[in-house]
């Protein structure tokens, strides 16, 4: 069933597999740094590098994710919406970019006329500077 093979070719095989991963790493790098020489070469193998990560995504994605986030745990006895249905009633809040005004712009619509209520034009400056940039996830807000 198996046959036995000598060690030196043992040896060689997986010499020429670290001389491949090694390459491998090179070619990642290359793409990810932006110093690509080898183009569609080191694409694939960006590609490639990135085929765990993307599983993963797709796993988390189909996950409900309020079940293990936090936020999740916080409603987990509470089920739709609390409230008086009406009909008649339907609005949306929609955030939008506004390209005549080059800011961002709040406006509430009513869903059955798409009528706008209500505009807001948030001082987004007053907001980032009530911040506190130190954190971690604050960082580049002011380049954001």
């Amino acid at each position: 069933m198996f046959k036995k093979i000598e060690a030196w070719v043992l040896y060689l095989v997986v010499l020429v597999f670290i001389v491949l991963t090694i390459f491998f790493g090179v070619l990642v790098r290359q793409e990810l740094v932006g110093s690509t020489k080898l183009g569609k070469v080191s694409k694939f193998a960006l590609f490639l590098s990135e085929i765990p990560m993307n599983l993963k995504k797709i796993y988390s994605v189909a996950k409900d994710p309020g079940i293990d986030s936090g936020v999740g745990f916080r409603f987990k006895n509470k089920t739709g919406f609390v409230g008086k249905y009406d009909k008649n009633n339907h609005y949306l809040l929609l955030s939008r970019y506004d390209g005549n005004l080059s800011e961002s712009i709040v406006e509430l619509i009513r869903l059955n006329d798409f009528k706008v209520i209500n505009r807001w034009n948030p001082e987004i400056n007053k907001i980032n500077n009530r911040i506190d940039k130190t954190r971690d996830e604050y960082l580049l807000l002011d380049r954001d």
